[in-house]
């Protein structure tokens, strides 16, 4: 008889499911104005119907993915803003975050650090703010830098890397796969960042280069590759990894004495013998970059073509880009970053992720 009526119940969802992605144009434009954006983004995540008519009204245009997460050096306050300042105030999650320290943004989830009562070790609390979705971890790491996702911490199989440091080590890389149940630390000196892509690590060194690790299942160092940055490495003070079009690459940038900035991008190699190419164009595309989160690419009218955002200039007052086409920096109106330090936020429109989630986990 339960099993009965449980059929019957999925039966009538999936009915009603099929109606509701009926709905005339006019009237899901009326439902989507009364809405807030996280619930704007939820429903876009309902079924591709929805999405179409969500992205054809504009409704998804105007959040203008990705936001800036930003927060105050005086208070740690958190908030949310578009890429023109705009605020985006409702999402309730954010009043959970205040005076916490930001590691990472990575594949639509914020990683957050704490230090719980009587560990000397941090606690990571890994939050998807549209939904409230959280995975609790707990570290070995008295700091840390910055942290990455291979997937979505909901998939059995995600892995989980941070740069950071611990009671006995200096700057490290350390990845947990949860299905392990362990971490690992990775031969790197000196790490300033890490990216996942098609299944391997790639974390860049101080001494600009780049090693590749996979994982069969336990990390295998695949390959060193050497950037070649040439007389001026002096000058060449960070970079960021990124993906674009399938491919990673290197975003380099130095501040020469005369106060002036010089990017330079770079395309990896798959195999140790291949060359590693300077590129000049995104190919149309636009590049997010920030020390607290995780590269974004995106392509559309509404940004820069061939543009890189994020640098920050007198001491992170005002946010600039760099054209690639026209070799040189340029300010965003409307985003002031006086006392603040930001992270891009790309909230995911894929299948919706359950709210109630809370796992954890040791590292």
């Amino acid at each position: 008889m339960a099993s009965h009526v449980q059929v019957r119940s999925t039966t009538t969802d999936v009915e009603e499911g099929e109606r509701w992605c009926q709905l005339p144009l006019n009237l899901m434009e009326m439902l989507l104005e009364c809405l807030s954006i996280p619930d704007r983004i939820r429903v876009a995540a309902v079924c591709e119907p929805w999405r179409s008519v969500a992205s054809t009204l504009g409704f998804l245009e105007a959040a203008r993915p990705p936001w800036l997460f930003v927060s105050t050096f005086y208070d740690w306050s958190w908030s949310l803003q578009t890429i023109v300042g705009e605020p985006v105030s409702d999402i309730k999650f954010l009043n959970n975050l205040q005076n916490e320290w930001l590691c990472g943004s990575s594949k639509g989830w914020l990683l957050i650090s704490r230090r719980e009562h009587n560990r000397g070790c941090l606690h990571v609390c890994l939050l998807n703010p549209i939904t409230g979705a959280k995975v609790e971890l707990f570290t070995c790491f008295t700091n840390i830098a910055n942290g990455v996702l291979s997937a979505s911490p909901l998939t059995r199989d995600y892995m989980f890397a941070a740069i950071g440091c611990t009671k006995y080590h200096d700057r490290m890389v350390v990845m947990v796969r949860t299905t392990m149940g362990d971490y690992r630390t990775l031969e790197a000196s000196k790490p300033t960042d890490i990216y996942f892509h098609g299944g391997r690590l790639y974390v860049l060194t101080q001494s600009w280069e780049v090693i590749v690790h996979e994982f069969d299942p336990d990390p295998v160092m695949l390959l060193t590759i050497r950037l070649p940055l040439g007389e001026e490495y002096d000058c060449w003070y960070d970079g960021q990894l990124a993906e674009l079009n399938g491919d990673v690459l290197i975003v380099a940038y130095g501040l020469h004495p005369r106060q002036e900035y010089d990017i330079k991008v770079f395309k990896l190699p798959e195999m140790a013998d291949g060359p590693v190419v300077q590129v000049n164009s995104l190919g149309g595309s636009t590049l997010f970059i920030s020390q607290f989160s995780e590269a974004v690419s995106v392509k559309r009218s509404a940004f820069g073509a061939d543009c890189i955002y994020g640098f920050a200039k007198c001491f992170m007052e005002t946010m600039m880009a760099y054209s690639m086409k026209d070799e040189g920096m340029f300010e965003l109106a409307g985003i002031d970053l006086g006392h603040q330090m930001f992270a891009w936020f790309t909230p995911t429109l894929l299948k919706m992720e359950p709210s109630n989630l809370e796992e954890n986990s040791m590292i």
